[in-house]
């Protein structure tokens, strides 16, 4: 988890400098803990259950450039 937050930093001051955008979707799909929570995961921390999917279609509904 910790690599992945490295990872999301570094794409994050990317897309500053070329001005693009950036969904933060790890944000969406981790706990307090930083960790894919049971409630999403299909139980082997990486397979997505179908709630997942609709928590990154409402991410990307609310997160839209207009």
């Amino acid at each position: 988890n910790k690599k992945i937050n490295t990872y999301n930093q570094k794409i994050l001051e990317l897309a500053k400098t070329y001005n693009v955008y950036f969904l933060d979707l790890h944000s969406v799909l981790v706990d307090d803990s930083g960790a894919l929570p049971a409630e999403l995961s299909d139980g082997d921390g990486v397979h997505l259950k179908a709630k997942a999917y609709q928590a990154i279609v409402d991410y990307y509904l609310t997160h839209t450039v207009q």
